[in-house]
């Protein structure tokens, strides 16, 4: 498959860190890449990163670990593991969001909808103009048209579902795990049973949710706050973060706001534990 295509060559300024999830064999590492979009692999051993193959402005990755990116010029790129290599896939998209290999979504610079079918090794057409699409892996997919109405991908069907309610942001760990942000910042959940949002306590610029249920989530000063399902509401952990987002394992990563360091959230000690790396954004897998 590495034979496709040849590819990339970009530079430029973003820097972007990707945790792979620990629910796979193995130890955790990180993907990044620096400020002229070069690639780089956290080595947990020497606690270092390590430059890896690639140049590209984006990188998503699925819980199962499959991962993509995107050049500058919107190529589409695919990681293959077993060759320590990328290949370029066929088709032009603007953003990602990997559920799962068997789940993973795109959208192009217009707005249009695009699938990966991985028996086929191609990204098909979905009907749809859509502002942000968020996938899970377990197969749920919900997205935001441009006047901010929430749907919900059907799968039987291939079409989307309109659902209430109107959302600036998602953030989908699952398909019984829904969260939202408003144009207000207010926080919303979907309940399944009145097919409604439920309100939540707690006003915030930024979501992530975990497959697992564990959402956290930063408020427009940059502090943290993670979820406590027993009082339903946010509870204030220490920190300033420009970036936040949740790993398969329910392990939350963080950006500093102002040094760029990249941290992880030890449930154990109740403490950020900083990994000695920076970054501007992260993804995780």
């Amino acid at each position: 498959m590495l034979s496709k295509f040849a590819f990339f060559v970009l530079s430029g300024y973003v820097a972007l860190f990707v945790p792979v999830c620990s629910n796979r064999p193995g130890t955790p590492t990180l993907w990044g890449l620096d400020k002229s979009y070069n690639v780089y692999r956290w080595n947990p051993a020497k606690k270092k990163l390590e430059k890896a193959p690639g140049s590209f402005t984006v990188l998503a990755e699925g819980a199962d670990g499959d991962l993509w990116a995107l050049n500058g010029t919107h190529e589409i790129f695919h990681y293959a593991p077993t060759q320590k290599n990328w290949y370029r896939d066929a088709g032009s998209l603007t953003s990602l969001s990997i559920g799962s290999l068997k789940n993973a979504w795109g959208l192009d610079a217009d707005g249009n909808v695009f699938h990966y079918k991985p028996a086929y090794d191609v990204w098909v057409s979905v009907p749809g103009k859509l502002v942000q699409v968020s996938a899970a892996a377990d197969g749920a997919v919900w997205a935001i048209g441009k006047s901010g109405r929430p749907y919900r991908f059907d799968a039987r069907k291939q079409a989307w579902t309109a659902m209430p309610g109107r959302l600036s942001r998602f953030a989908v760990g699952s398909a019984a795990r829904v969260w939202g942000i408003d144009s207000s910042h207010h926080v919303v959940r979907f309940d399944a049973v009145r097919q409604d949002w439920e309100v939540i306590p707690g006003d915030l610029t930024q979501l992530s949710v975990g497959p697992a249920g564990d959402v956290w989530g930063l408020d427009n000063t940059g502090h943290a706050h993670r979820f406590d399902p027993s009082s339903k509401r946010f509870t204030d952990i220490p920190g300033s973060f420009a970036d936040i987002a949740v790993s398969a394992d329910g392990t939350a990563w963080a950006v500093n706001r102002g040094t760029g360091e990249i941290s992880w959230f030890d449930s154990a000690t109740q403490t950020w534990k900083d990994t000695g790396a920076a970054a501007a954004q992260i993804a995780v897998g």
